[in-house]
């Protein structure tokens, strides 16, 4: 059994700086009990005007690319060789457990029931009982359960084509997401699924009030809102590393780190921005563009809307924190701000004046961004 040696490049997420080590490696040494030495290196420490003899070249490399938009910070090393993690990617977690093993010299048991990283044809339980499933990062073609009762399931950050559910009663069922409009058309197509179990009868609830946009403020996030290490975003659980280099960084270049939409005292939206000179220190997949990158505004992170509550979903507020920002990069002097979107915000940019551009990259698909070019407004 041979000791590994893993590496990774950290970078900053929504939260801060993200140093663990990968769960692929760390479920594979639970399982075999494999030693690992793990490094991470901060991408912001890393420099090419100073090198550091304590980074590895082919790390400095990585980063390199990173920077130019030609590599993932999500991967690691191990003993040298990088292998990608990019998200919701089965493939790179099978190739990545295949790897450990066998750099490790070791046969995993293929009867266990950990599962990580494994490439499974068919998986059929019959007649079994288990206290608890659960599926991460997996894509699975077919799910199909007849005759069996589930005391939970929960699905997060997944993609599901189709769903179907006969005669099964739901007795709980929670939702949330980008887009609360699915769950409301699901609601009108398929009244069945929200019917008294008892008599039938159609429950749904009566149309939720939509708060006032004229009542919604938007506020620039401060160091001081940074040194609370409060997130306003729910989906991340509200937390903020007050140590984070980046949110630092753009709080003191630009006054801020992100915007805060609030209704009567309740926060209702989230709109993250940086400055694309700490954004490309720090990261990757940024286009090359004829403007300095210290005169470029990137809208980095949206939340809004029915993630607040459904009071809140579709009465503009996305807008208006977008607007807002637009508005302060200019009175900064900032020339292009450029916005990397969700699906469901495409449209909310369009109509914003942002416009739509493609940037070949020589990844796997041309990178898609919205810029909007200040000078002109």
């Amino acid at each position: 059994m041979k000791r590994l040696l893993v590496e990774t490049v950290a970078s900053h997420s929504c939260t801060g700086c993200s140093s663990a080590l990968p769960e692929v490696v760390r479920c594979f040494c639970e399982d075999t009990g494999v030693p690992v030495e793990f490094r991470f290196y901060r991408v912001w420490d890393i420099s090419a005007e100073s090198p550091s003899k304590e980074v590895p070249e082919y790390v400095r490399e990585h980063v390199e690319r990173l920077r130019r938009g030609e590599a993932d910070a999500a991967g690691f090393f191990l003993n040298g060789r990088w292998f990608p993690l990019a998200a919701h990617h089965t493939d790179h977690m099978v190739q990545a457990r295949q790897a450990l093993a066998q750099a490790a010299g070791v046969k995993e048991e293929e009867e266990q029931l950990r599962l990580t990283g494994r490439s499974i044809r068919q998986m059929a339980f019959d007649g079994s009982r288990s206290d608890s499933v659960a599926l991460s990062n997996s894509k699975v073609g077919e799910w199909g359960a007849f005759s069996t009762d589930f005391e939970n399931i929960w699905f997060f950050e997944g993609s599901i084509k189709k769903l179907s559910l006969d005669s099964c009663p739901v007795e709980e069922f929670h939702y949330r997401g980008y887009d609360i409009n699915k769950l409301v058309d699901m609601a009108n197509r398929h009244p069945e699924l929200f019917g008294n179990r008892e008599g039938g009868e159609d429950c749904r609830a009566e149309p939720v009030a939509k708060a006032s946009l004229d009542e919604v403020s938007v506020r620039l996030l401060t160091e001081e809102d940074l040194d609370k290490g409060r997130h306003p975003c729910v989906i991340n659980g509200g937390v903020l590393d007050p140590e984070s280099i980046v949110h630092r960084q753009a709080a003191q270049r630009f006054g801020g780190w992100g915007y805060e939409a609030v209704w009567r005292s309740q926060t209702c939206g989230f709109l993250g921005i940086l400055p694309k000179d700490i954004s490309c220190r720090d990261g990757g997949f940024l286009p090359p563009g004829e403007e300095p990158m210290d005169r470029v505004l990137l809208l980095t992170c949206y939340a809004g809307g029915g993630v607040f509550g459904p009071q809140f979903d579709r009465i503009g507020i996305a807008t208006k924190m977008i607007r807002q920002a637009v508005a302060d990069a200019g009175a900064k002097g900032y020339r292009r701000v450029e916005a990397y979107a969700h699906p469901e915000v495409e449209h909310t940019l369009q109509s914003c004046g942002f416009t739509c551009v493609e940037w070949e990259n020589g990844l796997d698909a041309p990178q898609k961004y919205y810029m909007l070019e200040i000078v002109n407004i």
